[in-house]
């Protein structure tokens, strides 16, 4: 796909909205973010080619992920940084040449959008979903260098059924020590 033309006002809108921040104490020195937490396409995407309904899928978005950030950041009185678009528009939890960055698509349902994506394209989503959420990301994570290392929390949801295999697990806990 060709990326829509744009202008700079337009791009910033799409990026200024491209997430939702919770205001926090930084005391407890926790930061909860949520890169699935919305199912929104920008307009100029046209949905990305799919029928609305498929956007509402765990294919979409990660289901409860984005509420359950915002519930505890509220009791942890926490800050949090929330992404409103779709993974199908661009998974900001991949890495920019992972090929499923852009998903092509959904088991076998093709995402017209995301098939054969030019360059540009590619650049403008990064700019509008990836850069933003990252800039937030580490502007938050700098308020903390007076108090010490923050526990950075990331938040998802997973289906209980992959690929026809169930998926028993109720909780995972990835860790690492930075």
């Amino acid at each position: 796909m060709s990326a829509p033309v744009l202008s700079d006002a337009e791009t910033q809108t799409l990026a200024a909205a491209s997430i939702r921040r919770i205001d926090g104490e930084t005391a407890p020195g926790i930061l909860l973010i949520c890169e699935h937490a919305g199912r929104a396409v920008p307009g100029a995407w046209a949905d990305l080619g799919l029928p609305k309904p498929l956007l509402d899928t765990h294919f979409g978005w990660d289901a409860g992920a984005g509420a359950l950030t915002e519930a505890l950041a509220r009791r942890l009185q926490a800050p949090a940084i929330l992404a409103a678009y779709s993974r199908l528009f661009l998974d900001i939890n991949r890495f920019e040449t992972d090929w499923d960055v852009m998903r092509p698509d959904l088991a076998g349902i093709p995402v017209p959008a995301n098939i054969e994506p030019d360059p540009v394209d590619r650049a403008l989503r990064e700019r509008i979903a990836r850069k933003p959420f990252d800039r937030a990301t580490e502007e938050q994570l700098a308020r903390f260098e007076q108090t010490g290392r923050p526990a950075l929390i990331s938040i998802h949801s997973f289906t209980p059924l992959v690929q026809g295999k169930p998926r028993p697990t109720e909780i995972g806990v990835l860790w690492r020590d930075a």
